[in-house]
């Protein structure tokens, strides 16, 4: 029996670009299977903006839960043996549904395609994941460690998606991470499309740009949930993870939050730290993380970017 594909679309005041969304949709060949669209209580009901032409459904809430209640109960409404979820900002390119149709018939639990990263439509970059690395290294725990998977680039089979537990309604940011990471430590069979087939807006609007702290204290709680699963070969790069967590946390001035993460990449020991210049490996063999942080920032403050230059040249 033909593998069935469903996508379903989170929506909140993006309006025209509903429409623009489901519009790049309408010219897939062959059309997905199903289509179900969750308005999040929308002051701009997503019924004023979707194709008229284009079979689907809309879910309307009358109270607003946020975009991770929406996907959940969107994935318990899907019928389909796949599913995609997509942000109603976002776009689908022309061949999208040729490419992942023609993936289904291998049967995968996963299927991950390259994105565009667009900036009122100026291109920021063609190949927002890098999936070279992916392709190269075939280690799909290390890769969602390292970065972030987007829903808009990938198909997964709904099974997989149920038995994880779906998104984790109790983080405030970075539902995506987790979920990825989840699905990525459950070893599915993967498939990769190293070419483009979705748009991804970079929007100074989206939750991803206003919430920046909340975000990283969301990935360290996902790090911290996951860690007791990961086998010790995958304990160097849960420390990179969490340096990262850590670095951004005490950028951003939310220092208890980046010191419990500095703690721990020290404790799983912290491949970052290899990629440092010779004296930041050497301060950090004696001291906490943040304490180097404090002195490279002073370092950076006080000297001139033009002497620091010099310093690294000798």
């Amino acid at each position: 029996m033909p593998s069935t594909l469903a996508v379903l679309i989170t929506y909140f005041n993006e309006k025209e670009l509903l429409t623009q969304c489901l519009k790049s949709l309408s010219i897939q060949d062959p059309l997905p299977d199903e289509i179900i669209i969750y308005d999040d209580a929308s002051q701009y009901p997503a019924k004023n903006y979707v194709i008229s032409t284009l079979p689907l459904e809309i879910i309307r809430s009358e109270k607003n839960y946020g975009p991770v209640y929406g996907r959940n109960l969107l994935l318990k409404r899907a019928k389909s043996t796949y599913i995609h979820f997509h942000d109603a900002d976002d776009l689908f390119l022309k061949n999208w549904s040729k490419y992942i149709y023609k993936e289904l018939k291998k049967n995968p639990d996963l299927i991950i395609n390259e994105i565009i990263s667009i900036d009122n439509k100026k291109i920021l970059t063609r190949e927002l994941l890098d999936l070279k690395e992916l392709i190269e290294k075939q280690d799909l725990i290390k890769f969602c460690l390292d970065r972030c998977l987007l829903i808009d680039s990938t198909v997964i089979k709904k099974d997989i998606a149920i038995n994880i537990g779906g998104f984790n309604e109790n983080l405030k940011q970075s539902e995506d991470y987790d979920f990825f990471l989840r699905i990525a430590v459950s070893q599915p069979r993967y498939s990769v499309i190293p070419t483009p087939l979705t748009i991804y807006r970079n929007r100074k609007e989206s939750r991803s740009h206003q919430y920046k702290k909340e975000i990283w204290t969301s990935m360290f709680l996902s790090l911290n949930s996951i860690s007791e699963k990961l086998k010790f070969f995958y304990k160097p790069y849960l420390g990179k993870a969490y340096y990262n967590c850590a670095f951004q946390l005490f950028r951003l001035h939310a220092f208890r939050e980046a010191h419990r993460a500095f703690r721990l990449a020290k404790r799983f020991g912290c491949l970052k730290v290899m990629n440092q210049k010779s004296i930041y490996k050497i301060l950090s063999r004696f001291l906490p993380f943040e304490i180097v942080e404090v002195i490279g920032y002073i370092y950076r403050k006080i000297l001139p970017q033009r002497i620091r230059c010099l310093l690294n040249a000798i």
